[in-house]
């Protein structure tokens, strides 16, 4: 019975799941979506939550007070940006700073496979918990290193992220760009 009930919930939800294979894409997926789940990745590798809170109040405030103290903080500020403005907005989406934005936490996202139907993605991530002790690790390395960036690769090399759960992105293609819609899918396990 409460199987059946998650079960329900889920489809009432809109919970897109897996399609037959041969609905995958064979093609790499478009380069804006690319970028943004690279800059997720660099947002949370490189600012540790409490860090990733205070900027996205900035970002929303834009108060003097509370600017970016540091190189590598205005360039996690100058990604949280960009993967803002890759976000759908509807008329009928409710304001909420903290709704998309990785504001307090530090996944590592990873994604396993992905579909498109006309103007639409959906995505199927691997969202992996970085732990505060790596995440120090990169800050600091990222700070010795002169503000170089690391790439995904390197990220995943220098860590030991815990596998976490798995979400689903939908993505549509409006005025000429790829935007992420508001609403995660997460995969209850």
């Amino acid at each position: 019975m409460k199987s059946n009930l998650i079960l329900i919930f889920l489809l009432l939800c809109g919970l897109t799941f897996a399609q037959p294979a041969e609905k995958l894409s064979t093609e790499e997926l478009p380069g804006a979506i690319k970028q943004y789940y690279q800059d997720l990745n660099l947002i949370n590798s490189f600012s540790t939550p409490s860090e990733k809170l205070h900027l996205t109040n900035y970002l929303y405030t834009k108060e003097t007070n509370r600017a970016p103290n540091s190189k590598r903080l205005a360039h996690v500020l100058k990604l949280l940006e960009d993967v803002k403005n890759q976000e759908y907005v509807s008329a009928t989406t409710m304001p909420n700073k903290f709704n998309s934005a990785p504001a307090s936490s530090s996944f590592l996202h990873v994604v396993q496979y992905w579909f498109k139907d006309h103007e639409f993605i959906s995505v199927r991530l691997k969202l992996y918990q970085l732990d505060a002790e790596d995440n120090l690790k990169i800050i600091n390395l990222y700070d010795e290193e002169n503000d170089s960036i690391l790439l995904d690769g390197e990220i995943e090399q220098l860590t030991t992220p815990q596998y976490f759960t798995d979400e689903y992105h939908e993505w549509i293609f409006i005025n000429d760009q790829w935007l992420k819609k508001g609403l995660r899918k997460v995969l209850v396990h």
